[in-house]
């Protein structure tokens, strides 16, 4: 199941790469390089919401929470078929586009956690690895296609998206019926956490993009896994 809903999800995300988005706001909507430069960095971007995301998966069924984000980007990705070719509309595209991929970021963030539960950690690696390199390659090619379109109509982003958005809709379709292992007992747990529990329970919607509630879930997780703490590190360093 997992592979055949990255087939199609893996062409509906595809659409939302940086690059992609910002030959439309060049060549469809001749926009400012400013607005260029934020088209193509608005996936780069949406990443950080991700921490938010992740706090607000926390004793949370995954798949509704799949299921919520990906509708959100897919109505997104719907309505941009109407942005009209002005300067505001260059504007209101961009706009769409960025609220879109930081929906994305919440289901690539939830898939993680679906991952780590379904797939044992001796394979968890190689088999995860493979289904990236699925929705990777399928992406490149639905960029490429979509590229094309618009070299030769300006305008076929008004298609390329809502055509995009129909396969996002079949993808999922395909990842509603999978099951999570020990969901339920996990729900169950941290719907009634005991004091240890307390920093790991469900928060409200509102708390999770509070700043100071983000730094402290930062702090627990650093403190009690140091390895991990010295991986970010390092990753902050590389960038």
């Amino acid at each position: 199941l997992q592979f055949r809903h990255l087939l199609f999800w893996g062409a509906f995300s595809g659409i939302f790469e940086g690059q992609f988005a910002s030959v439309v706001v060049s060549k469809s909507f001749h926009a400012s390089d400013l607005l260029i430069a934020i088209a193509t960095a608005m996936p780069f971007a949406a990443n950080i919401v991700s921490l938010a995301w992740g706090m607000l998966s926390v004793g949370r069924p995954k798949i509704r929470l799949t299921m919520q984000f990906g509708l959100g980007a897919v109505l997104c990705a719907s309505v941009v078929g109407f942005v009209p070719v002005t300067t505001w509309g260059s504007v209101w595209f961009v706009i769409q586009i960025a609220a879109a991929q930081a929906l994305l970021a919440g289901v690539v963030t939830v898939r993680s956690a679906i991952w780590k539960s379904n797939y044992p950690f001796e394979s968890r690696g190689q088999i995860t690895a493979r289904l990236q390199q699925i929705r990777s390659f399928i992406s490149v090619i639905v960029v490429q296609i979509a590229a094309a379109v618009c070299d030769v109509h300006p305008e076929g982003y008004r298609y390329v998206f809502p055509a995009g958005a129909a396969l996002g809709v079949i993808g999922l379709i395909l990842i509603r019926p999978i099951r999570i292992r020990g969901e339920r007992s996990e729900l169950r747990r941290l719907g009634r956490p005991s004091a240890a529990d307390a920093p790991s329970a469900k928060l409200s919607f509102l708390s999770v993009f509070s700043p100071g509630q983000a730094l402290r879930e930062m702090a627990a997780v650093f403190r009690d896994d140091r390895r991990f703490l010295w991986y970010c590190v390092a990753q902050f360093l590389h960038g």
